[in-house]
């Protein structure tokens, strides 16, 4: 394929993700951070300047517009010369459009490093660049002195560089002038002077370079500077010594001139070496997610079953859940959602990659494993968290960021993965519903506690219960009906229980449901977990027995499963929200939706659907007070409504109806 051709290809790609690509543009931190500095509105930006910039990028790798010359930028620059911008600033919003260029057609396997139109590339990016500082300096009243304007290069440059993986170093006439994090770690010095002092030029480190097939002298400078230079030619590699092992690693080269040209009689280049391993095409894709650019769940789960088996007790997770992700697809787009994703995803490998591993667990959830880690130190660790999502604001007209809930578990000897995730997903569970954004696991180990001392004292209850002959109120639910039982103690054991009761009870209590125990009023009632049921013995087993502040027994109505949902419209202000009712009650109903834009318990909603009734369907609407909101997954929400008025004579018949058809089904279930 030619030059041409792949970018052309590129353009054509471009093209069809303009918008997101610009949505994506936008959330960059260095221009998020220069936007608020200046008071730009990034919405605004967009229609304005953002989408004519990419247009006209595409134009030039189509050919059809002259390279350099961005007039929509242009426009930009003249806009922002009042608000004081500096070169510096203009560098960094091309930078970071560059680099969202380069992460969206990396991560959609359009252009790998190594390719041929990659390289190409980022030559018409580099000649833009240029382009866009010489027409800044030009408008800004003049060429600022030699020593100003490197300055504010070699500042943009050393921030862009520190947050690349690659070796990324700066030369002036071929000697060592400005190095990355990066490279300074590989080398093993704490900065560019202690480098110099080691290494007096770069090639002191490298072994040998190569132009596939031909191999230049490390010191024969000037032969593969020349060669590397020349846009036909991609293929240069560079072999490396690691200082700490003294491996020769091999990195792929590109070398640039300085973006803003400095007349001062020397030669400035950009050297960026990118280990074969850190390119996108070699990375396992098993291992790593291809949006957020973190592990996967599978690589999750890989590291922490080594930590469970081979460092018990030694470990913190956290799990960290975007909670209204979907609401923000919902109002935003979907590529909103992916972009709040990403900048999340990003900035936890940023400040947690060195100390743990970031993983994308699911949808909304990332998880990070901290070896050696305390649970105050874990604690610190969400508040960070807590903070990165905090600067995700996806809506700057009214502050918008996404809602983060923290789950801490912390690894005890004898945890399996399976226990420790358990404990993870039972804290984002119940997160959902508290005001609180942390929650650690030391409030389950606690609550287990005391649950083991409650159960304890109520099998001793029981056995007096059974040597007395007493019987007590048992209550199961089918489809929401109770179904009670004047039970006796048949057995318990150490960690169960074994009632007789009604034989429609029997069949109406299905293994792993919830039963109740009614106690004096003094008292909390039981909830139990049913084990076991035998219809023919009239018996239930139950297992897991916990005190309840409330139950369905506190119900002051009876509420039924209704027989297939029905389609309702919900009013709220100047929006209508369509979902199914589920189950109902004279003065409750439980409303299924994949949209809660707006709404929060305590909310006046009306609430309109058609009942069906044996004279025909008939039209029920009333005012509603949202009780409780759930998250139940996928687009999925369920809200618990408060009728405030009603027509109760119609409810009670429906209700009352229902309630029957269900009382037959169940006898009829217990009796064939």
């Amino acid at each position: 394929m030619s030059g041409n051709d792949g970018l052309n290809r590129i353009a054509f790609f471009l093209k069809r993700h303009e918008e997101k690509i610009v949505l994506l543009w936008l959330h960059e931190p260095s221009l998020v951070e220069i936007f608020k500095t200046h008071h730009i509105s990034r919405q605004k930006f967009k229609p304005k300047f953002g989408l004519g910039i990419i247009g006209y990028f595409i134009d030039v790798l189509q050919g059809t517009q002259k390279v350099g010359e961005c007039p929509m930028m242009n426009r930009f620059i003249d806009y922002m010369l009042h608000k004081q911008i500096t070169v510096s600033e203009v560098f960094l919003i091309c930078v970071a459009l560059h680099r969202t260029l380069q992460r969206y057609l990396y991560s959609s396997g359009i252009v790998n490093v190594d390719h041929p139109e990659g390289i190409a590339l980022s030559g018409v990016f580099d000649q833009n660049l240029s382009g866009v500082l010489s027409y800044f300096i030009r408008k800004s009243g003049g060429v600022p002195s030699q020593g100003e304007q490197l300055s504010d290069t070699l500042k943009s440059l050393q921030i862009l560089a520190n947050q690349q993986e690659s070796l990324i170093v700066t030369l002036k006439d071929g000697a060592l002038f400005l190095a990355n994090t990066a490279f300074l770690r590989f080398a093993g010095v704490a900065g560019v002077g202690e480098l110099s002092e080691r290494h007096r030029t770069l090639w002191e480190i490298v072994a040998s370079v190569t132009q596939e097939p031909e191999l230049f002298n490390a010191k024969d400078y000037e032969g593969w500077i020349t060669q590397v230079t020349d846009r036909d030619h991609a293929s240069i590699y560079a072999f490396l010594i690691a200082p700490d092992s003294g491996e020769s690693l091999r990195y792929r080269v590109r070398v640039n001139t300085m973006p803003c040209a400095v007349d001062d009689g020397s030669r400035y280049h950009v050297i960026t070496l990118t280990r074969e391993a850190l390119t996108f095409d070699a990375l396992d894709y098993q291992d790593y997610d291809l949006l957020t650019r973190v592990y996967t769940r599978e690589r999750f789960d890989r590291f922490l079953s080594e930590y469970t088996h081979k460092h018990p007790g030694t470990f913190c997770v956290l799990a960290a859940r975007i909670q209204d992700l979907e609401q923000i697809c919902g109002l935003y787009g979907a590529e909103m959602g992916d972009v709040v994703l990403q900048e999340f995803a990003a900035q936890t490998q940023h400040d947690f990659g060195d100390s743990g591993h970031v993983a994308r667990f699911a949808d909304n959830t990332f998880t990070i494993i901290f070896p050696g880690t305390t649970p105050a130190q874990a604690h610190s660790y969400a508040e960070k968290a807590l903070e990165i999502a905090s600067k995700i604001v996806y809506d700057e007209t009214i502050g918008r960021y996404p809602v983060l809930k923290i789950a801490i578990g912390n690894s005890h000897p004898g945890d399996t993965e399976a226990t420790l995730v358990a404990r993870l997903e039972t804290l984002l569970e119940e997160l959902e519903a508290e005001k609180m954004q942390v929650m650690d696991d030391a409030t389950l180990f606690k609550n287990e506690q005391k649950r083991q001392e409650a159960e304890a004292a109520f099998f001793e209850r029981a056995l007096e219960w059974k040597a007395l002959g007493s019987r007590v109120p048992v209550i199961v639910y089918y489809k929401e009906v109770p179904v009670e039982s004047d039970s006796q103690v048949l057995s318990v054991s150490k960690d169960a229980i074994v009632l007789s009761v009604r034989r429609v009870a029997a069949y109406a209590a299905g293994v792993y449901r919830t039963a109740f125990i009614r106690l004096s009023n003094d008292e909390q009632n039981i909830a139990a977990t049913v084990r076991e049921t035998d219809p023919h013995r009239q018996t239930i087993e139950l297992t897991r027995i916990t005190p309840v502040a409330t139950s369905p027994m506190d119900r002051q109505s009876v509420n039924v499963m209704l027989k297939t949902p029905l389609p309702a419209k919900l009013f709220y202000v100047n929006a209508i929200l369509r979902g199914e009712l589920h189950s109902m009650s004279i003065n409750t109903t439980h409303l299924e939706l994949q949209n809660i834009d707006g709404l929060a318990p305590g909310s006046r909603v009306t609430l309109e659907t058609e009942l069906p009734m044996e004279q025909g369907a008939q039209r029920f609407r009333t005012e509603s007070d949202i009780l409780k909101i759930r998250h139940r997954g996928h687009h999925r929400y369920e809200l618990v409504l408060r009728f405030a008025k009603q027509d109760e004579e119609l409810i009670r018949a429906f209700v009352s109806h229902r309630q029957l058809e269900i009382v037959k089904e169940l006898q009829t279930l217990s009796h064939g």
